[in-house]
């Protein structure tokens, strides 16, 4: 394996802040499915309660996603990390 350089400090600072917000989407995706239900339920009118609930439950599957997006990528910034320390030496 070729080592072109590169600071596995960064990359796990980087790896967190990717992580960070990532976290915060998973409860998002469960509350917007919730609001979703409350506020199809609220409208009385059956049409427009079944449109609301699918627009929430697709907006939260896409927050859900994008957690596991961010999530995914902070790990491998961070195995990356460890490869980089242990082809330099710098870890174990």
């Amino acid at each position: 394996m070729a080592v072109r350089g590169g600071d596995p400090g960064v990359l796990d600072q980087g790896a967190g802040l990717v992580e960070q917000p990532a976290r915060t989407l998973e409860p998002m995706s469960t509350a917007a499915a919730a609001a979703g239900q409350r506020a199809g339920g609220a409208s009385g009118n059956p049409k427009v309660a079944a449109a609301v609930e699918r627009f929430t439950a697709a907006w939260g599957g896409e927050l859900l996603s994008d957690a596991v997006a961010g999530t995914t990528l902070a790990q491998a910034a961070r195995e990356q990390a460890q490869q980089l320390r242990v082809a330099t030496g710098d870890g174990s």
